[in-house]
């Protein structure tokens, strides 16, 4: 299982480094990006850098072969922020299968979503993982958040 520590400079930062390293960081265990970055209207910008993606919305669904190197595991991830109450949170997603004709929100089967909140300032974070799982801590001040991108597909069977 591969690891990764570092700091990100506030939750955008942070959804950009998780991306890269599921997508860069796991040798043949790679996941794969089968949606791109979009903006609130839903129109597809393809690779974000921090001076093209909508800071507010993104939303990426990766793909994991599993251990196997055969299995389809697909995890959506969604940055939201709320200027009302200035409230950062990362959204996690599973889906039992991909339709690449449709975009985010009118994939069928998203699981319940997982809320992580996150702020727009340092956080120190843990990532491991493999073909299978994505592991992410961070730390907000002196509160550790995680969550783990598991076989979403048993949310289905």
């Amino acid at each position: 299982m591969a690891t990764e520590t570092g700091t990100a400079t506030g939750f955008i930062d942070l959804y950009t480094k998780l991306i890269a390293f599921a997508t860069t960081s796991l040798g043949s265990e790679n996941w794969s990006v089968v949606h791109g970055y979009e903006k609130d209207d839903d129109s597809i910008v393809g690779t974000p850098t921090l001076l093209t993606q909508n800071v507010y919305d993104n939303k990426v669904i990766l793909k994991g072969t599993g251990s196997g190197g055969t299995d389809e595991i697909y995890v959506g991830l969604q940055t939201n922020y709320d200027s009302d109450v200035q409230k950062y949170t990362l959204a996690i997603q599973g889906l039992n299968a991909f339709d690449n004709t449709k975009l985010y929100n009118q994939q069928a089967t998203f699981s319940s979503a997982c809320y992580s909140y996150a702020w727009d300032m340092s956080m120190a974070y843990w990532f491991a993982g493999d073909g299978r799982r994505i592991i992410a801590v961070f730390r907000m001040g002196t509160i550790y958040l995680n969550h783990r991108f598991n076989l979403w597909k048993r949310l289905f069977y």
